[in-house]
């Protein structure tokens, strides 16, 4: 999967606008799966969301999901950080449902923001999407502001939730941000201080570089991008693994195949010291497929495969002090013609007799 720039993704909602799939419907789906991710993780009949909107596109994407909720049953209140034009139809939408909403900094609504804040237990943030950056200003400072005391107010425990089975249980609740959370740089990862640590962030069509680069890879929490209707982006550039892409590269494995048919790998590795790095070594080998894995090292090491890779087979090394000597390489002289590949290093230390086997 391909991760694109702030300009890239905006190239790439141009052409599907030109190829049919208008903003408008971009921001219907996008506004939709975020609805559907809350649903997916917090399956509850009449709960709580305060949405936070902001002026632009993610704001609307934050409206959308909002309708879909207050029709799925939830208890909704939206909070915009500036009025929205009367013929704004995402906005129409759902003031027709009766959406009890609040609106701007003044004392009366950020007294009803607050109380709000105080019992829900779902916030979405779709104040600012990929076009911002810090630092943040405006009436988006003052509501992220409120929104980060809210959070510090409800981070105690809960006794009422804790027990021997749940230890720890917090009151805080569920952060959600749409495309990215607000203050984020999607182009470089830099926050700002208010940018609000989320749960989940539900991104648009492609992940942006700036939601894997820390600082703001750590405000992310769960990455799910949405899939919106873009075109392919143009090859080259950052790529993200995934399992398609993994699965991709990945040879077919044949029904009559046996362990034979998918290579074979010798692992020399560890001491008595380190240990865990041989077997590290070959669990992972193990792991990619390769079908036969043998361990290679000395004896202490070698018995431990046992029960941390019992699908490799061992091969016991002369040792020297608990680690590999130099007498070992007659012995896998007489072994390594049977194998595709040999790895050689992990934990065998830097001891003489080591540098006399190498």
């Amino acid at each position: 999967m391909r991760i694109v720039s702030v300009e890239e993704m905006r190239h790439l909602e141009q052409r599907a606008d030109a190829g049919g799939n208008s903003f408008g419907d971009m921001m219907e789906t996008a506004g939709r799966l975020v609805a559907q991710a809350i649903v997916d993780r917090c399956p509850v009949g009449g709960a709580s969301l305060v949405v936070l909107a902001g002026p632009g596109n993610n704001g609307g994407d934050g409206l959308v999901a909002a309708r879909h909720l207050l029709l799925a049953g939830w208890k909704v209140y939206v909070h915009l950080a500036r009025e929205r034009s009367e013929n704004d139809p995402v906005w129409s939408q759902l003031r027709g449902l009766g959406v009890a909403y609040g609106v701007g900094v003044g004392d009366e609504a950020l007294t009803a923001l607050r109380r709000h804040l105080a019992e829900s237990g779902l916030v979405l943030d779709a104040l600012f999407g990929t076009g911002a950056h810090p630092p943040v200003s405006g009436e988006v400072r003052v509501i992220l502001d409120q929104l980060g005391q809210a959070l510090s107010d409800r981070s105690d425990l809960r006794p009422d939730l804790v027990s021997p089975g749940r230890p720890g249980v917090s009151d805080r609740p569920l952060v959600i941000a749409v495309d990215v959370p607000s203050g984020l740089n999607a182009d470089t990862g830099a926050v700002d201080e208010l940018t609000p640590a989320a749960d989940v962030t539900v991104t648009m069509g492609l992940p942006k570089l700036g939601l894997l680069t820390f600082p703001g890879a750590e405000r992310v929490g769960e990455l799910i991008v949405a899939e919106i209707g873009l075109p392919e982006p143009e090859v080259g550039g950052p790529t993200l693994m995934d399992g398609r892409l993994v699965s991709r590269l990945l040879p077919s494995r044949p029904r009559d195949a046996h362990k034979g048919t998918f290579g074979s790998a010798l692992i020399v590795a560890g001491s008595t010291s380190y240990s865990g790095a041989a077997l590290l070594a070959a669990g992972a080998a193990a792991r990619t497929g390769c079908g036969l894995v043998t361990l290679a090292g000395v004896g202490p090491v070698v018995a431990l495969a046992d029960s941390m890779v019992p699908e490799a087979t061992r091969l016991y090394l002369p040792a020297d002090m608990g680690v590999v000597s130099g007498e070992a390489v007659a012995v896998l002289r007489r072994h390594w013609d049977k194998y595709e590949a040999m790895l050689v290093g992990p934990g065998l230390t830097t001891e003489k007799p080591v540098a006399q086997f190498l």
